[in-house]
């Protein structure tokens, strides 16, 4: 609340709308709004070769692995 009465924002990374407070064009918490992601990733991994789908496999395996450290 205190954000949109200063015309501040807060240590946010992102910041979402809720459709019941307006907010104007202009304040700052529109700085915070991300765009919508340009592709859909199920089109994607549909596209990429069977190649690029191992090397991807094998990608994520590796951030599995280092999220558990």
């Amino acid at each position: 609340m205190e954000c949109l009465l200063f015309n501040c924002t807060p240590n946010l990374f992102d910041w979402r709308e809720d459709g019941k407070t307006v907010v104007h064009d202009t304040h700052a918490l529109r700085t915070l709004t991300k765009p919508p992601p340009d592709t859909n990733i199920q089109t994607t991994l549909r596209e990429l070769p069977l190649d690029k789908l191992e090397k991807l496999g094998e990608m994520l395996e590796e951030l599995k692995s280092d999220a558990k450290q």
